[in-house]
C-alpha cells in the first residue's frame, strides 16, 4: 500500500512539473506573438496615438487607418476586436492604456443589439488565456467566470482546453512566424470580396434605453482617467427601417450621452440601401471602406483634431 501511494504521489508530482513547464514554455512564447489581435495589442508599448479606433468586427472592418493617417499626417490605430462584446473592449482599452501608450482621441463604435450586455463574448474571451496571470485580465473574466481560477492556477489547463486557439501549431507559429494574422500592421481587417451575402429585408436597429450601458460608461470613465476625448458612432448599415422611431431612439440615445459630455454621431442610414457597399447587413466591402473613410471618418477625425 505504501508503495502505491508512494510510486502515485511520485506520478502526480511528475505530470505536474511536466504541465507546469509546459504552461511556462507555452506562455512565454504566445506573449510573444502577434497573430491573434489580443497577442498584438498586448505587445504594443508606449505609444502616442493621435486617435483610435476601438469595437467589434463592424469598426474593425470599416476604416481605412492607413489612408486617414497619410491624408491628415496623424498616427491612428484599429484597436476593434472581431467578435467582441463591450466587456472585452473596455478590457482591451485598459490593457493599452496600462501597457503606457497614450490616446488623444477615441472613436468607439457601438451597436444596438451588443452595447447593452454585460456578458462576455465566447468567441473572443479565449484569445486572453496566455494572460490569465495579469492581475488585470484575471480580476475582469474572473467576475463574469468561475472557470478562469483554473484557468489561472491548474498548469496548462486553459490551453488544453482550448487547444483550437493554442494548441501546437500556435506555439510553433509564435516561435517560427509561419503565418501571417489577417489584420493590416494598423490593426485593421477588410473583407477580400465584393459580393453581398446578406438579406435585402428592411430591418430595425435601436438602442434598449431602458439598458444601463455600464460598460459603455466604464469606457467613458477610463478615458476620462487617462484624459481622453471619447467620440460613440453607429456606423452604416444597409437594410435600415429609416423612420420616425429610428429618429426619435437615436436622439434619445444621444441626449443619454450628451448628459455625460460624450459626443455621438449616427452614421446608420449613410449609405442605406446601397448594397454595392455591403458584405452583409452590417460589415462594409473594400468599396464601402474607401467610401466611408473618404466620405466621413477622414471628416471626422481631422475636426476632433482641431
Amino acid at each position: 500500500m505504501y508503495k502505491l501511494i508512494k510510486t502515485s504521489t511520485l506520478f502526480f508530482i511528475t505530470i505536474l512539473i511536466c504541465f507546469s513547464l509546459l504552461d511556462v514554455l507555452f506562455t512565454y512564447s504566445f506573449k510573444k506573438g502577434t497573430f491573434f489581435k489580443t497577442q498584438w495589442i498586448y505587445n504594443l508599448k508606449n505609444k502616442q496615438l493621435d486617435y483610435a479606433v476601438l469595437g467589434a468586427s463592424r469598426s474593425l472592418t470599416a476604416i481605412d487607418i492607413g489612408e486617414t493617417n497619410e491624408v491628415l499626417g496623424l498616427v491612428g490605430l484599429n484597436l476593434s476586436l472581431d467578435g467582441s462584446l463591450p466587456t472585452s473592449q473596455y478590457l482591451i482599452l485598459k490593457l493599452f492604456l496600462e501597457h503606457g501608450n497614450k490616446i488623444d482621441q477615441l472613436i468607439f463604435n457601438v451597436n444596438t443589439w451588443q452595447i447593452g450586455i454585460d456578458s462576455i463574448s465566447h468567441f473572443s474571451y479565449p484569445r486572453f488565456m496566455p494572460y490569465a496571470h495579469d492581475d488585470a485580465v484575471y480580476d475582469y473574466f474572473k467576475t463574469y467566470d468561475d472557470n478562469w481560477i483554473y484557468y489561472r492556477y491548474v498548469p496548462f489547463y486553459r490551453y488544453a482546453k482550448f487547444n483550437f486557439d493554442w494548441g501546437l501549431g500556435m506555439y510553433a507559429n509564435s516561435v517560427f512566424g509561419m503565418f501571417k494574422p489577417n489584420f493590416d500592421s494598423l490593426g485593421s481587417f477588410y473583407y477580400p470580396f465584393y459580393d453581398y451575402r446578406g438579406t435585402r429585408e428592411i430591418d430595425d436597429y435601436a438602442f434598449d434605453l431602458t439598458g444601463d450601458f455600464k460598460n459603455l460608461f466604464k469606457i467613458h470613465d477610463l478615458c476620462k482617467q487617462y484624459g481622453i476625448k471619447l467620440t460613440v458612432i453607429f456606423l452604416p448599415v444597409v437594410n435600415l427601417r429609416y423612420d420616425e422611431g429610428y429618429k426619435d431612439n437615436m436622439q434619445q440615445f444621444e441626449a443619454m450621452l450628451a448628459a455625460k459630455q460624450i459626443g455621438f454621431i449616427d452614421y446608420g442610414n449613410a449609405y442605406n440601401g446601397q448594397f454595392a457597399l455591403f458584405t452583409d447587413e452590417t460589415h462594409f466591402n473594400k468599396k464601402g471602406v474607401k467610401q466611408f473613410t473618404n466620405d466621413y471618418f477622414i471628416p471626422l477625425v481631422d475636426s476632433l483634431s482641431h
